[in-house]
């Protein structure tokens, strides 16, 4: 996982953590954001990765 992402989401688990002990904002609230900003896919494979996928197949 790269440094910014890293720093991202632990500021976000931060948030939720502060959110259920402050009740405020609702935690649910909190946890849509987290979720919509992680990566919706995963980044794709690279090229070399092929011959592994192929044997494990």
């Amino acid at each position: 996982m790269d440094d910014a992402l890293d720093r991202e989401l632990r500021a976000l688990g931060r948030s939720l953590t502060s959110a259920i002990d402050d009740d405020a904002p609702a935690p649910a609230a909190v946890a849509t954001a987290v979720l919509d900003r992680l990566p919706t896919a995963p980044e794709p494979a690279p090229a070399r990765w092929t011959p592994v996928r192929r044997r494990l197949a």
